[in-house]
């Protein structure tokens, strides 16, 4: 038998490279689904795109390239760290913060790794601003959350007092299940808890109240918008429908100290509840009220004097500034425009194929949570 000295390999030496077997490897790599570059990558193209924004992961999947290859480029010519140029605007940091109430919230809005969230704070130097939004925001969210907490219980309430035609007692609520220690730990007292339903608290030793004359027309439409604003928080705070109200399709005018419509308490509950204390022009929050609310204003999108309706398909919750600006600002049909594009229940009334008044068109731009 033929043997091989100690230490000589029987493999055969690597075959010269040739025409024939470059072409075969750059089958196979394409057979392969292997990135082919047509060129070489220099060093420019990687840090032309970091210079343009590009964070390295996109530019190693750009480039195909490793992503450690791109570090290692980057930091050759100076470049290293997160890409500041990537990091979001501060326009943009602002639009996260403001449905977020911790850095952790604010980074997974953005998308980007935590420390990348708190580099472009810290970049854009907007810092305070982001603390007072999230202040803003859990601030909001405990409203809410106490909203839900009180609503059943506003019910029970209100239901019990329409039995009892009086405010119910104490011991009253207590057979209804409504203890005096659960309305001192959700309502602050047990007063607040009637006059948040209401009605008027007793008074001890004295006969129950008798219901206020306001207690069963929170419902009713009305051309007061004090009565108007009332009575639709009165519905909120009972728990709006879950389906929209019918509202009007022509208001009625009446005359008031002057000409005023006749408005549904129910169409400015809905709206302002379905808002969450958000503005839905621009997504600010309403500043904060001192009863803990998020103050907004009801805006028909088609005025009522316009012959817009009384319906939540034409009204919208916004803040102070943008009820202004939408009746008084040189750009307002643009602004008008866009609502139809940013809610999507908004549906323009067909008011051109009805008879319009002849009547001067009125300026109904209402405070305080009034349909405007």
């Amino acid at each position: 038998m033929h043997t091989f000295p100690r230490g000589e390999s029987t493999s055969p030496g690597p075959a010269p490279l040739t025409l024939a077997s470059l072409g075969r490897w750059v089958s196979i790599a394409t057979a392969l689904s292997v990135p082919y570059r047509s060129r070489m990558i220099t060093d420019g193209d990687v840090v032309a795109r970091w210079d343009a924004g590009e964070s390295m992961t996109t530019i190693a999947d750009s480039l195909g390239i490793t992503r450690e290859r791109v570090r290692q480029r980057l930091l050759r010519n100076g470049r290293a760290g997160p890409n500041r140029n990537a990091l979001p605007s501060s326009a943009q940091i602002l639009a996260a913060a403001s449905n977020a109430i911790s850095f952790k919230e604010f980074a997974e809005n953005l998308a980007i790794p935590l420390q990348h969230a708190r580099l472009a704070v810290s970049e854009r130097g907007v810092r305070d601003e982001v603390q007072d939004v999230f202040a803003a925001v859990r601030s909001a969210r405990q409203q809410i959350k106490r909203r839900d907490a009180q609503r059943p219980i506003i019910q029970i309430i209100r239901r019990l007092a329409s039995d009892l035609g009086h405010t119910p007692t104490q011991d009253e609520l207590a057979s209804a299940g409504v203890y005096h220690a659960v309305l001192q730990k959700v309502f602050g007292s047990a007063a607040s808890a009637m006059i948040l339903a209401g009605l008027f608290p007793n008074v001890p030793g004295r006969p129950p109240m008798d219901l206020p004359s306001e207690f069963a027309k929170d419902t009713e439409p009305t051309a007061d918008e004090a009565l108007l604003f009332a009575r639709s928080e009165r519905i909120r705070r009972a728990g709006v429908d879950v389906e929209p109200p019918t509202g009007d399709d022509r208001p009625e005018k009446r005359e008031v100290s002057g000409r005023a419509f006749i408005r549904h308490p129910r169409v400015v509950a809905w709206v302002l509840e379905h808002a969450n204390g958000r503005c839905e022009s621009c997504g600010i929050l309403g500043y904060e009220t001192d009863d803990g609310d998020r103050f907004l204003e009801v805006h028909h999108v088609i005025p009522l004097a316009e012959g817009g309706p009384d319906v939540v398909t034409n009204a919208v919750a916004v803040c102070e500034t943008c009820h202004g600006k939408l009746h008084r600002w040189k750009e307002r049909r643009r602004m008008q425009q866009e609502l139809y594009v940013k809610i999507a229940r908004l549906t323009v009334p067909d008011i051109l194929l009805r008879p319009r008044d002849t009547a001067e068109p009125e300026d109904d731009l209402v405070p305080s949570g009034g349909a405007a």
